[in-house]
């Protein structure tokens, strides 16, 4: 028989090098860096790589070598945009425009959240032993402040009991209360209560007088001095009442007094628009201003007529006999 292949000696495995231990950088990781140059560039439709790029070399120990940065760069603008905490407005890849996206945004508010409330988020369980903890020493301290039970039953048999008075004596009637049939005869009428003295009201304060009349008389005054046909423009108006009137220096609050006064006089028909609308266009005396300076003149009361004084009748004179010719005198005789 031929001999048997003798077995091959096991090989020993090779022991793994021992690790080096990782150098810390010397910044902080790219997705970091991206979002501090986003927010700190403020553009608002987005930053581009280059600016990104100049940023992080002046302001990240990131070395002088730009193509490695810029690959690096590359790399985590992608991912970036791929992971949602970047926003990419324009272009594809790796150029274009980039914003911080909606993932990040969320991550930032939960940080400013948690910097304003001060608090730490430890884990759940170390936080309900500690509650638990706590819970435990204060039941502790309380049962050792109160008495036993043998106390407790010892104090109450010494105490004296407090016997329940009877129902009679608790019904006690009260001061307002009136008197009882039985009790009403000899009972003296109750005295009247003090009248109370009425409170005494400060006294108002006078108002000070106003340097300037209403602003609708101011603008009926500015219009009739104006004299312009088609009506007076606001602007013109506030140019006389600044000039003529002791209104202040200070423009804008006039004019919007002058706006409400004139919106308001074409509402009572105190002005007339003759253009525009609202506090704009021109403006006339209204219907019902003219109406007021133009009272109607009342009539004259008619004089009583002095009383002729009757003529006396005149006296119906006699009618002269006719003279008879004398031939008729002849033949009479």
């Amino acid at each position: 028989m031929a001999d048997v292949a003798a077995p091959a000696p096991a090989k020993s495995p090779k022991k793994k090098a021992a690790a080096k231990p990782k150098k810390p950088s010397a910044h902080p990781k790219y997705s970091e860096m991206i979002g501090k140059a986003i927010a700190a560039l403020k553009e608002r439709g987005g930053s581009s790589r280059q600016a990104i790029l100049k940023y992080i070399m002046a302001n990240f120990n990131v070395g002088k070598d730009a193509k490695s940065v810029n690959a690096h760069l590359k790399l985590a603008l992608r991912a970036g945009v791929k992971n949602n905490s970047l926003k990419q407005s324009k272009g594809t890849g790796a150029s274009g425009s980039f914003r911080i996206g909606e993932a990040k945004q969320a991550k930032r508010n939960q940080q400013r959240q948690r910097k304003q409330l001060n608090l730490r988020p430890p884990s759940l369980r170390r936080r309900r032993a500690h509650l638990r903890k706590k819970r435990q020493q204060r039941n502790q301290l309380e049962r050792k402040k109160q008495p036993s039970l043998k106390l407790r039953n010892q104090q109450q048999r010494k105490q004296p009991s407090q016997r329940r008075q009877p129902s009679h004596q608790l019904k006690r009637r009260q001061p307002n209360q009136k008197p009882r049939r039985h009790q009403r005869r000899n009972v003296a009428a109750p005295a009247p209560a003090p009248a109370k003295s009425p409170k005494k009201k400060a006294a108002a304060k006078p108002k000070k007088p106003s340097a300037h009349p209403k602003y609708s008389e101011m603008i009926g005054k500015a219009i009739a001095a104006l004299k312009e046909r088609g009506g007076s423009s606001r602007q013109a108006i506030l140019k006389y009442i600044m000039a003529n009137f002791n209104v202040g220096k200070d423009a804008k609050s006039v004019n919007a007094h002058l706006k409400l006064a004139l919106r308001a006089g074409v509402k009572n028909n105190s002005l007339k628009q003759s253009k525009g609308t609202g506090a704009s266009g021109s403006f006339r005396i209204g219907e019902a201003k003219q109406a007021k300076k133009k009272p109607a003149k009342a009539k004259k009361a008619a004089k009583p007529k002095a009383a002729k004084p009757k003529k006396a009748k005149s006296t119906p004179k006699k009618k002269k006999a006719a003279k008879k010719p004398a031939g008729e005198k002849g033949s009479q005789a």
